[in-house]
């Protein structure tokens, strides 16, 4: 064996080595697992506190939306930031690169889309639709992470299209919807 070959076996398995840090990098999730219970427990309490402060003081929906959801959806929303953080710390990347730059802007712009899409529907006395709403952002949201690390969420993507399509067809009462909405999401 000459030095070329073991020059070239060496500089293959480096590579070899290089592919297998970079995929087991790409495979690890952008968020911590609790970010996701803390997010599920918002949404049931949101659902269950909506429900019973809708029937007993008959406030309307787009009261309840920003006096109960919206400080949820700020809620989860910080629950990420840290997670995210959290997880970026702990495996030794950079919290301000470009490329998280980034991703903080497309969160926030994503985040004002998604308040402002809300109070126009509130606006436009659309609030009965509200749950189905809910469901097809976050479909678009798992859609989005699908295709970052939660390969998983595309499946429950559509699941929540096919749910959110149903409801409005089915002309599901909003005080139906609410509940079962927050239970599945």
């Amino acid at each position: 064996m000459n030095d070329n070959d073991i020059d070239t076996a060496k500089y293959l398995e480096d590579i070899r080595t290089i592919k297998e840090l970079l995929l087991k990098t790409e495979n690890q999730p952008v968020y911590e697992n609790w970010a996701f219970y803390v997010w599920g427990i918002l949404i049931i309490a949101a659902g269950i506190v909506h429900y019973f402060v809708e029937t007993a003081y008959k406030l309307g929906t787009g009261e309840l939306f920003l006096k109960i959801w919206l400080p949820v959806i700020l809620a989860g929303g910080f629950t990420e930031i840290v997670s995210l953080i959290r997880n970026l710390e702990k495996n030794s990347l950079t919290i301000f690169s470009k490329t998280i730059l980034r991703l903080y802007l497309s969160i926030i712009g994503q985040t004002t889309v998604f308040v402002s899409f809300i109070l126009l529907i509130i606006k436009l006395n659309g609030v009965q639709y509200l749950p189905v709403i809910f469901l097809l952002i976050t479909a678009g949201w798992f859609f989005i992470l699908a295709q970052s690390a939660y390969t998983q969420l595309f499946y429950h993507a559509f699941a929540y299209i096919i749910i959110a399509f149903s409801f409005y067809i089915l002309n599901v009462d909003h005080r139906v919807m609410v509940p079962v909405v927050s239970t599945i999401i």
